[in-house]
C-alpha cells in the first residue's frame, strides 16, 4: 500500500475505524470524501480496510438501505446500500434527530476537532469525562454530567465502555484506547488534505531554494562580469 493521508494521520487504521463506526456516526457529507481520499491516497478503497476482504467490506454495505432510482410509477425504491454509497444517516431528518436525542440535534463531527478550543485533546477528555453528577446538582432527562462539556452538562450520552468493540489485533477495548482512536480519526477527518498539502509544500520550499541559489549565483557572475 503507497503512503496515505489517513495513516500518517493515525498508525492503527483498523482500531480507530472499527471504534467510530460502532461508537458514534459520522456525518453524510463527509464519508464520500473519506473514501475519495483514501483513493486519491493510492490505495485501493478495500485494500485500505481496514483488514476486511471485499467480500465483507459489500456484505457491511448491503446491511444498510438507501433510495434508489424511481421505478416506473415515479416511486422511490429502496435498495441495498454498495461501496460507493454515503454512510447511512441514522435519522431520517433533524427532528427525528432531536426527538432521540433529548431534544439537542447531533452535530457534524467532521470538523469538532477544529471548532472546539483545546482541538484533539478536548474530544479525548469529553469523551472520559463522563461522572456522577455532584450532589445537590438535578440533571433533565436526557441530559448527562461531564466534567469537560460547558456548564458540566452534555445530552450526548457516555458511548465508550469496556469491550464495547472487539479489536481484531487483540487490543484491549478499554475506553482509554477507544477514545484515543476516535479522536485520532477525527482529527484526520477534520484536515484530510493535511498531509497533500505538506507534500506539496515541501515540493515548493526546495523549488525555491533551488531557484534562490540559481538566482544568488547567476547574479554574482553577472556583476563579476561587468567589473
Amino acid at each position: 500500500m503507497t503512503n496515505s493521508p489517513l495513516l500518517n494521520a493515525f498508525n492503527q487504521n483498523n482500531a480507530a475505524f472499527l471504534t467510530y463506526t460502532v461508537g458514534g456516526d459520522p456525518n453524510k457529507e463527509t464519508s464520500l470524501e473519506i473514501f475519495r481520499e483514501i483513493a486519491r491516497s493510492g490505495a485501493d478503497i478495500i485494500e485500505c480496510g481496514p483488514e476486511f476482504s471485499e467480500a465483507q467490506v459489500k456484505a457491511m454495505a448491503a446491511a444498510f438501505e438507501v433510495k434508489g432510482a424511481p421505478d416506473e410509477y415515479g416511486d422511490v425504491v429502496m435498495r441495498p446500500a454498495i461501496l460507493s454509497d454515503k454512510f447511512v444517516s441514522p435519522y431520517e431528518n433533524e427532528q427525528q434527530g432531536r426527538a432521540a436525542n433529548g431534544g439537542a440535534y447531533p452535530p457534524d463531527l467532521s470538523v469538532m476537532v477544529k471548532a472546539r478550543h483545546g482541538g484533539a485533546d478536548y474530544v479525548y477528555s469529553l469523551l472520559l469525562g463522563y461522572e456522577d453528577a455532584p450532589e445537590g446538582m438535578v440533571l433533565d432527562d436526557g441530559v448527562y454530567y461531564n466534567i469537560y462539556a460547558k456548564g458540566q452538562k452534555i445530552a450526548m450520552p457516555q458511548l465508550l465502555s469496556a469491550d464495547a468493540v472487539e479489536y481484531s489485533d487483540g487490543t484491549a477495548a478499554t475506553p482509554e484506547q477507544m477514545a484515543r482512536d476516535v479522536t485520532m480519526f477525527l482529527t484526520w477527518t477534520a484536515e484530510p488534505k493535511l498531509e497533500a498539502r505538506k507534500r506539496i509544500g515541501f515540493k515548493v520550499i526546495t523549488y525555491l531554494l533551488i531557484l534562490s541559489f540559481l538566482l544568488y549565483f547567476t547574479n554574482k557572475q553577472i556583476w563579476k562580469e561587468s567589473h
